[in-house]
């Protein structure tokens, strides 16, 4: 029995699943975390400093 898992095509190019949705998704977030840690000029909430 084979059953038909719903998908977006590009004019049957490409195939957008599910899994792939939540892949790209989880990238997506991982690498904003990634440029969040490592980025100098990060807010921190104990910051209370004013611009003027």
């Amino acid at each position: 029995m084979h059953y038909n898992t719903p998908c977006f095509t590009g004019n049957n190019f490409f195939t957008v699943t599910k899994g792939l949705t939540l892949s790209v998704a989880a990238a997506v977030i991982t690498y904003e975390l990634v440029l969040i840690q490592f980025s100098p000029d990060s807010v921190h909430a104990d910051d209370h400093s004013t611009c003027h």
